[in-house]
């Protein structure tokens, strides 16, 4: 295993401040977007999304697949504050995913958490590759930043043992 240089770190650190301040920017509310109170129908124990059977596989299909499937859990727990789910899919060395958790908790405390889907895979952008030890997918990810939503290309690092699992996110220049 490699030693990372200071160039890679500043790097990684820039990502995941970038990564946050478009999540901040999401989960911006103004007071006609507020979560509103809880009904008798509200569940506290919604789940997550079920993974596919595919996001198993070992191959450039089960790893998009499994992509897929980490998106959709990072905008249920983005949607409960629920930083639980977002761990279980996500290594612990995972900086931008342990970062993000701990903004879905703040958020869901102050009453703030998104009600609709922060961040959209643009499904016709998806590219598949092996970096190192990892595979990695490389995709398209619509934003949603306030009222509008833009296009950022992330690339999504992929644990290939053991139970699945999201080992890292960059975010590249388009």
């Amino acid at each position: 295993m490699g030693t990372t240089t200071g160039v890679t770190m500043i790097r990684r650190l820039a990502t995941a401040m970038a990564v946050t301040s478009l999540l901040l920017a999401g989960c911006s509310s103004s007071p006609s977007e507020e979560k509103p109170s809880p009904t008798a129908t509200d569940s506290p124990t919604d789940a997550p999304p079920t993974m596919p059977e595919l996001a198993l596989d070992d191959s450039p299909a089960g790893a998009e697949a499994f992509v897929r499937h980490w998106i959709g859990v990072f905008n249920a727990s983005a949607r409960h504050g629920n930083q639980e789910w977002l761990g279980a899919t996500s290594s612990p060395d995972c900086s931008p995913c342990s970062s993000y958790a701990r903004e879905f908790k703040r958020l869901a405390a102050e009453g703030k958490s998104p009600t609709s889907d922060i961040w959209t895979l643009r499904e016709d952008q998806l590219e598949t590759f092996e970096d190192q030890s990892r595979i990695a997918v490389r995709a398209a990810v619509d934003v949603r930043e306030g009222a509008s939503t833009n296009s950022y290309l992330f690339v999504f690092y992929v644990g290939e043992e053991g139970p699945r699992r999201m080992l890292d996110i960059t975010m590249e220049p388009q």
